[in-house]
């Protein structure tokens, strides 16, 4: 059976250095992941080693690492950022993961392994598997978390669907969503950016100063008969 695997790039800013933003890029072929200074758009260092076949990549919300699924180890490596090194052992998920994303808080990393049907989820302060597989539809191959990190979606390649996770159960909630043919990726829109605030008109200014006289001129003549009185 042949597997549709995800090749994917991730962007992080080093926490605390935001002009020294990076891209991080897993190469498959050589299991290793190049580091792209993006203000020079130049490799930096050398490749990191990680495992076999690495196809996704997620860097955690502040930064700090980067978490690689190797797809032909059934692992994830996890590279601290500010050193550009492997931190702890691989992390072994199900089979053939093939893609990966952080949730908002960071505190959780979702796995989608192909070779398996089902989802993992690592805790990051532990850098373990928490829980039991969560199994969605048939060759799972994107992962997206929605913004406030309540739901998973996944997109299962090989059933047409797809599957919702509702993150605080960690159980996928209804029915799986029938999509097209092959869904091979899947991704959020960004909230939209707050409404500008509205500016007074002069015409409003000048409603708005001849209210407040008119408000000071009632106070003065209140004042006026309080005192004759």
């Amino acid at each position: 059976m042949a597997l549709a695997l995800g090749l994917t790039i991730g962007i992080g800013a080093i926490a605390g250095a935001a002009s020294a933003q990076h891209a991080y890029v897993a190469n498959a072929n050589s299991g290793t992941v190049s580091v792209i200074d993006t203000a020079t758009r130049a490799f930096v260092g050398s490749p990191i080693a990680v495992g076999s076949s690495p196809v996704s990549i997620a860097v955690s919300p502040n930064g700090a690492y980067a978490y690689v699924a190797n797809a032909n180890s059934d692992t994830v490596s996890v590279i601290d950022t500010a050193t550009h090194s492997v931190v702890g052992s691989p992390i072994t998920v199900g089979g053939i993961p093939n893609s990966i994303a952080v949730s908002p808080d960071g505190a959780y990393a979702y796995v989608v392994n192909a070779g398996s049907d089902n989802v993992s989820v690592i805790d990051t302060a532990t850098r373990a598997v928490v829980g039991s597989p969560i199994a969605v539809g048939g060759i799972p191959n994107s992962i997206a978390i929605s913004p406030d990190g309540a739901y998973a979606y996944v997109a299962n390649t090989g059933a047409n669907t797809v599957s919702v996770i509702d993150t605080a159960t960690r159980a996928v909630v209804g029915s799986p969503i029938a999509v097209g043919v092959g869904p091979s990726s899947i991704a959020f829109a960004p909230a939209p950016p707050p409404a500008p605030a509205t500016v007074p008109t002069l015409s409003e200014w000048a409603m708005i100063l001849l209210a407040l006289m008119l408000a000071g001129g009632a106070m003065v003549v209140i004042q006026q008969r309080r005192s004759a009185t």
